[in-house]
């Protein structure tokens, strides 16, 4: 997997040298751990897929670098390892993975629960520093789509109209969407 060349896996410091922008990309791992098997129940997602984003890794580092080249500082950067079809890192744990014996899904509720409290860290770190006399921070969720149209890349910012922000509410962190 490739990651960026100034970020080292779960590494987290005070340091002025970092933004407060956390790059997430949670479905292109290629991890499949032993014993747990693609999912399969649809009931949790309308939209239920266990196809992964392509080179959105590739994409996220990239974005982390180039914001290094040009601003001199860093940002924090989650990539998920797990394998799509095995957990989905942007569902409820519910409907992350498929239910198990408790013995053959560890490995998926591990992968599960290491990204997300390693994004918790993260955010909570961010709240702790002052960035021009305020609290404040980003987190970009990167993911990729199949486009239509041949030699075009789209971008689309977005909450789901506002179902992607509902998770915000359980953490103890401020929320803002204009």
């Amino acid at each position: 997997m490739e990651k960026a060349t100034h970020i080292e896996v779960n590494n987290i410091s005070e340091s002025p040298n970092m933004l407060p922008v956390i790059l997430t990309c949670p479905h292109d791992g290629d991890f499949i751990p032993a014993d747990v098997p693609e999912r399969q129940d649809p009931r949790c997602s309308e939209r239920f897929t266990l196809i992964g984003d392509t080179h959105t890794t590739k994409l996220t580092n990239e974005i982390a670098d180039n914001i290094y080249k040009l601003c001199k500082k860093h940002v924090y950067v989650e990539i998920g390892i797990i394998k799509r079809n095995r957990c989905d890192l942007n569902r409820s744990p519910e409907c992350a993975y498929e239910k198990l014996p408790a013995h053959l899904k560890l490995p998926a509720k591990l992968c599960y629960y290491r990204y997300h409290n390693s994004i918790l860290t993260k955010i909570k770190e961010i709240q702790h520093q002052n960035y021009f006399n305020h609290k404040l921070g980003m987190l970009i969720d990167i993911h990729g789509f199949l486009s239509t149209k041949e030699h075009t890349a789209d971008i689309i910012v977005g909450t789901e109209n506002g179902e992607t922000l509902k998770a915000a509410s359980q953490l103890d962190i401020d929320i803002k969407w204009d």
